[in-house]
């Protein structure tokens, strides 16, 4: 099904924009194992966090421009999808777990910058640290999850649609 012009321009700024989120996110991926995971002792995370401190703002800067660019990516692939007209209600719902997974990015780089970034200078403890890197990974596994979700239900919805689309 050929797209009409402004239309396509959305799917392709889409394209552009998932590739560049996903160089972001393996970016974000490679700086988190260079930092490694935290440790599980409550004591042990203001100085893991001092020891890795660029490393993990480096991820987290890398992790926002990631959840910004998913955006247009999203809208793309909706405007893509549902021009197919073969499952719209599935492509709602994949593309609604994508959209979902994008505000919990954005919640996970509030709780990751958090570790190395002061708010008006406000000292933090090291329950607090824990905290959020506990709550961190806690949303990063709920992120998996949407992801998981969202790819087999776009998967299912373009089953019997067009090939050139999958």
């Amino acid at each position: 099904m050929e797209l009409p012009n402004t239309q396509a321009k959305v799917v392709r700024l889409g394209a552009i924009s998932f590739l560049v989120s996903a160089v972001l996110l393996m970016t974000w991926n490679i700086l988190s194992a260079l930092s490694g995971n935290p440790p599980a002792q409550v004591e042990g995370i203001a100085p893991w966090i001092s020891t890795h401190s660029l490393t993990i703002a480096l991820a987290d800067e890398s992790l926002s421009f990631a959840a910004f660019f998913l955006i247009p990516g999203c809208i793309g692939l909706a405007t893509r999808l549902w021009n197919t007209r073969e499952r719209p209600v599935l492509t709602v719902l994949g593309c609604s777990c994508i959209a979902l997974s994008i505000v919990n990015l954005s919640l996970m780089n509030i709780a990751l910058g958090r570790l190395v970034y002061p708010v008006f200078g406000i000292a933090v403890g090291s329950e607090a640290l824990a905290l959020s890197a506990s709550s961190f990974y806690g949303a990063l596994h709920q992120s998996d999850l949407l992801w998981a979700a969202a790819v087999g239900i776009l998967g299912f919805s373009l089953s019997r649609s067009g090939k050139g689309v999958a």
